[in-house]
């Protein structure tokens, strides 16, 4: 039968891709009731504090850069 997963509110940080196929059919992914913001699924990386600086290529465009060191 179809399967419900309730998800309270916060992020959910996944390192792998999620699958799903024809035996998840009817599967429903929702908040749960209650939950006071919405829950996210996320593949991102979260970059922690970076050092923003303005490169501003010309006077009507706002260009912000951060280095990011490269991590596998």
């Amino acid at each position: 039968g179809a399967a419900t997963v309730l998800l309270q509110s916060g992020t959910y940080r996944v390192d792998k891709t999620i699958t799903l196929d024809g035996k998840d059919s009817g599967l429903t992914i929702t908040a749960a009731p209650g939950a006071k913001t919405r829950p996210r699924i996320s593949g991102g990386v979260e970059l922690g504090d970076l050092e923003w600086q303005s490169m501003r290529p010309s006077r009507r465009a706002q260009c912000y850069c951060a280095w990011v060191a490269h991590s596998e």
